[in-house]
């Protein structure tokens, strides 16, 4: 039964592959493929859209809108949609008719921009359907390829033309046209949200991100072959060079001076330095140490709960830590850098170690500190950490916070009327590559 009804039609893009999610994991993906369903709870029906990606049966999304392309900015490296397909977007917004479109990343790719620029508008400018932007990204500080994509961004325009094809004025450019279509914005942390009010100036809503908590629990199955007498540390995550797992690796090694055989590391994930942190496990010597690459979603969770001690050594430019969260759901003593992003969700609790970014020595202080605790104690600490990821990130929390914050925005921008929305002129074709999840062998008409 739904816990209310708001009676919201909603279209969700992400720039990034809506793949499936243990074939394809993608933190910003598995935001929106974990809260659809608690969206609907509340009443409102959530259609997805994301690029266009060569196996169908992988995709998740109900739509697709562009091709996904690899970009790497500020030390890490992702795929993203871009697509100038205007006609294309306009055909799915008035297939959807979604009463709002929420745009996560929204100046990741070209697809939000495209969105935007198809939407139908009313008789005075302004968009039929209401646009929200949700930002998760953040960095301590922006490469030049990311300022230059930003500088150009904010002042290259296009010219626009009447009907008789005379030049009439021109565009507000791609970052003004976007974020000034946006009646709402949202940032996963306070954070993200003074990131981004740093570059464009605004209201951000504060709504953090969700964990399934009934998934990530203290009980349920674990890795038996890890229970071997040895204390377990874990790391989570992409191997970027932000993620400072090397860190973590030389953290390892001061501890094997004298735990050697008492503790083993476990680094799951995949990225573009994991050769070179294999080559320095190698280098050190470092024994018990297992690269694991990307687990499945429940082969993760055991992660999370056989392990003694989650680590996430993170050097900056992370808006959220949700492995952080996840781990603490887990019932795990879990330990993360003293960075923006990670203080909001690691609070400075009992449970939680913080250490200064590129710091090996108070790392491996930090972790030594809870391996050496009482077994009666981390039990009675875990609880704890459970408790307070459930009460503050569950995804049944997170997702009336973003309901009552959709209808406030709609209420604002005026729920679309039935009768505003134009006639749709022809189906979306085949040949868009458009899909209907619930329908997988037949393609939208």
């Amino acid at each position: 039964m739904a816990e209310r009804d708001s009676g919201l039609k909603i279209l969700i893009h992400t720039p990034y592959v809506l793949g499936v999610q243990d074939r394809s994991p993608n933190g910003v993906a598995n935001y929106i493929t974990e809260i659809k369903p608690h969206l609907e709870d509340k009443g409102c029906s959530v259609r997805l859209l994301g690029p266009n990606i060569s196996d169908g049966q992988d995709n998740a999304a109900d739509y697709t809108l562009g091709r996904k392309v690899r970009v790497s900015r500020n030390k890490t490296s992702s795929e993203t949609s871009v697509s100038f397909n205007t006609r294309h977007a306009r055909a799915l917004l008035l297939t959807v008719r979604p009463d709002i479109v929420i745009v996560h990343e929204p100046l990741a790719g070209h697809a939000a921009h495209t969105i935007i620029s198809g939407a139908p508008k009313r008789e005075d400018g302004t968009l039929i359907p209401a646009i929200i932007g949700t930002f998760h990204a953040r960095a301590e500080s922006l490469d030049w390829p990311t300022q230059a994509s930003l500088w150009v961004g904010q002042r290259l325009r296009r010219v626009t033309f009447n009907k008789w094809l005379i030049p009439n004025g021109s565009t507000d450019g791609y970052v003004n046209t976007v974020m000034g279509a946006l009646g709402g914005k949202i940032a996963v942390s306070r954070a993200t949200a003074d990131f981004w009010d740093s570059i464009y100036p605004s209201d951000y809503e504060v709504i953090y991100n969700g964990i399934n908590t009934a998934q990530l629990t203290p009980d349920g199955a674990k890795i038996e072959a890890w229970q071997d007498g040895k204390q377990t540390i874990l790391f989570a995550g992409r191997h970027d060079e932000r993620k400072g797992i090397e860190y973590l690796l030389e953290a390892y090694r001061l501890l094997s001076t004298t735990r050697r055989g008492e503790i083993k590391l476990k680094i799951t994930g995949e990225g573009k330095m994991t050769d070179k942190l294999k080559q320095m496990v190698r280098e050190l010597n470092l024994r018990d140490v297992e690269f694991l690459g990307v687990l499945s979603r429940d082969e993760l969770v055991r992660a999370y709960r056989t392990a003694d001690i989650f680590v996430s050594p993170a050097t900056g430019g992370e808006g959220f830590g949700r492995t952080l969260a996840e781990a603490m759901a887990c019932g795990t003593l879990t330990i993360g850098s003293d960075i923006d992003g990670y203080r909001e969700v690691l609070d400075y609790r009992p449970f939680t170690g913080m250490v200064r970014p590129k710091d090996s020595l108070g790392l491996a202080k930090a972790i030594a500190k809870f391996l050496d605790l009482p077994e009666e104690e981390k039990q009675r600490l875990g609880q704890d950490a459970a408790k307070y990821a459930r009460r503050r990130f569950s995804w049944n929390v997170i997702a009336n916070q973003q309901v009552l914050y959709y209808e406030d925005c709609l209420k604002k921008h005026g729920k679309p009327e039935p009768e505003e929305w134009p006639r749709k002129k022809k189906p979306l074709s085949p040949a868009a590559v458009i899909f209907e999840r619930r329908s997988r062998n037949n393609l939208a008409g």
